[in-house]
């Protein structure tokens, strides 16, 4: 890989991440390192650090996720877009790549601006808040995407606040690796508004994979849509349905 000797820090949506390649891992292979790096005030700062191993012969990469806390992640599909867009500046004649997470194999088209594809492998199922917390007649939708995810109608937030919610959450023993919490808000032309509580790193300006979980839920009532633009205070993010896995596509900025 070029440039093999050092970090790199990139953003996508607001979200950001530090992409360390194989020779430099072993460095800061332990919880203790990763959220010196991943503090703000103390190290470079991001949301979450990715592990990243490139096989250019083979046209595919191996990533593993960090939290800013430390915690492994599951699944970061903002960090995962922008890893894609960081590898296509430096590949460049290469344009289908194989990408190789602990839970799952993803696809990215790098030909021209990079989209992600994710098979349809999610479970979605209505969940009611109150069983975990005691806040009456608040319905959230419970969507497995690799990472879990509540999501929850903004119109019924009333009073409640996001911050506060998500990190009772993540202490509930429904929920023993932490969950991703979100309020959103339809509006017309496929347009949702969407806030997230981002496990193992609070309040995020933007979370892909609550943005998929988010457009797998509106699929549901709206299945002659197919395409979803979600804006997230960070930036905006894309998915559209295809016949067996969802793309997903947004921006990317090398820092």
């Amino acid at each position: 890989m070029q440039h093999d000797n050092c970090l790199h820090k990139v953003h996508a949506q607001g979200n950001d991440f530090i992409l360390i390649p194989q020779k430099l891992q072993q460095a800061f292979n332990c919880p203790e390192r990763i959220r010196w790096l991943a503090n703000r005030r103390f190290g470079i700062g991001c949301d979450q650090v990715f592990f990243i191993d490139i096989d250019e012969q083979q046209t595919q990469w191996y990533c593993k996720i960090f939290n800013q806390d430390g915690s492994s992640a599951r699944f970061c599909l903002n960090g995962i877009y922008a890893t894609a867009c960081f590898i296509q500046k430096r590949y460049p004649h290469i344009t289908q790549w194989s990408i190789h997470t602990d839970h799952q194999v993803y696809q990215a088209d790098t030909q021209k601006k990079p989209s992600i594809q994710i098979p349809n492998t999610h479970t979605l199922q209505a969940k009611k808040v109150d069983q975990y917390l005691e806040i009456p007649h608040l319905e959230a939708h419970y969507v497995q995407v690799s990472n879990e995810h509540l999501l929850i109608d903004q119109k019924h937030t009333h009073g409640i606040s996001l911050l506060q919610l998500g990190s009772q959450l993540q202490n509930h023993p429904d929920f023993p690796d932490g969950i991703n919490v979100s309020f959103y808000h339809y509006t017309d032309e496929n347009t949702i508004y969407l806030t997230t509580y981002e496990r193992g790193s609070g309040l995020t300006y933007s979370c892909g994979s609550a943005g998929l979980a988010t457009a797998i839920l509106h699929w549901q009532t709206h299945n002659t849509e197919k395409q979803w633009t979600i804006k997230h205070p960070g930036g905006c993010s894309f998915y559209q349905q295809q016949t067996n896995s969802i793309t997903m596509h947004g921006q990317y900025y090398y820092v």
